[in-house]
């Protein structure tokens, strides 16, 4: 079964996206509704949270397997949770695609900065 992603970090470099996953994928830019990007305290990457009347850029990657999924699975770590949301695809449909969240429990990380 194949699957879509939603990046919004360094992740939106389709050669840090091969380089994790040892594959290129088919890649649209993308926006996530409801959604905000911060920067993680005492880190260098972003995350996002909820947060009603923001948006997210990004970019979606399609038909990832799950050896790619595993991959992406390690290299989030434990500092976000997967989850499944609906993002809009420039000149496509709307799709449904895999996002990587800061999970409630480490929402406090969230800084004010993008």
């Amino acid at each position: 079964m194949s699957s879509h992603l939603f990046a919004y970090g360094s992740l939106v470099v389709p050669e840090v996206m091969q380089a994790v996953t040892c594959r290129s994928f088919r890649h649209a830019e993308a926006r996530l509704h409801g959604f905000a990007r911060h920067m993680l305290e005492g880190r260098v990457y972003p995350g996002v949270t909820e947060a009603g009347g923001c948006t997210t850029e990004g970019r979606v990657y399609f038909d990832l397997d799950e050896d790619a999924l595993a991959r992406l699975d390690y290299f989030e770590a434990d500092e976000y949770v997967r989850r499944t949301l609906e993002v809009e695809v420039e000149g496509e449909s709307p799709a449904l695609a895999f996002v990587y969240v800061i999970p409630d429990h480490l929402a406090d990380l969230a800084t004010d900065d993008v």
